[in-house]
């Protein structure tokens, strides 16, 4: 759980360390809640978790999930574990397009498991929510199923950093532009299984 508030680029478990690259940092030019968040300028900066075991997905359920400002309208990855060669190299990347869809790969072996919906305008706080329920990925945007596949095998465990705000390896102009609050990746539970009403206040740290 990374809050992003009150200067903290921390995860609230104390589980994974967060490096910043470039000029990612905390701002106070936007936030759903309290006064700050995390802030992306799409030219060079993101945060790089190291590899940890603990987020290796394989076949169980989990979400992804968390508030996001788009500054721009561009094609923008904003999550991911991909070294940018082969799927088989690679466990996931979420980006949004430049319509606005949320668009989902995801790797079994060497196969890329994709799918993609919804609309997720600019300069606007929206809450996105990706989340594995047994067989089913599904995607919400502002509490609102809006895509899904299905796909019973497990995902793929690669020993690469996990990044927030870019995908390693790809052009910097993909790079995300915007800020991000309450970013939350839960393993082992599938917190949404149907439209829900988004969150009403900031996660409570642990």
């Amino acid at each position: 759980l990374c809050n992003f508030t009150n200067a903290g680029i921390t995860d609230a478990t104390a589980k994974n360390d967060l490096e910043t690259v470039g000029n990612a940092q905390i701002s106070n030019g936007q936030a759903k809640w309290g006064s700050t968040s995390m802030y992306f300028d799409g030219t060079g900066d993101w945060l790089s978790l190291a590899y940890n075991p603990n987020l290796s997905f394989g076949s169980g359920d989990w979400t992804i999930e968390g508030w996001f400002y788009r500054s721009d309208t561009n094609e923008r990855y904003f999550l991911g574990q991909n070294n940018g060669a082969t799927a088989a190299g690679s466990q996931f990347d979420i980006r949004f397009d430049t319509g606005g869809s949320v668009l989902c790969s995801f790797y079994t072996g060497s196969s890329t498991l994709s799918w993609s919906g919804g609309s997720v305008g600019g300069t606007t706080w929206t809450h996105v929510a990706i989340v594995r329920y047994g067989s089913t990925f599904t995607t919400y945007v502002n509490g609102a199923s809006v895509a899904s596949t299905t796909n019973s095998g497990a995902l793929n465990t690669v020993s690469i950093p996990w990044t927030v705000g870019a995908i390693r390896a790809l052009s910097s102009s993909t790079n995300f532009n915007g800020y991000i609050q309450d970013l939350r990746i839960t393993k082992g539970i599938a917190r949404y299984t149907q439209n829900f009403t988004p969150p009403t206040a900031a996660f409570q740290l642990l």
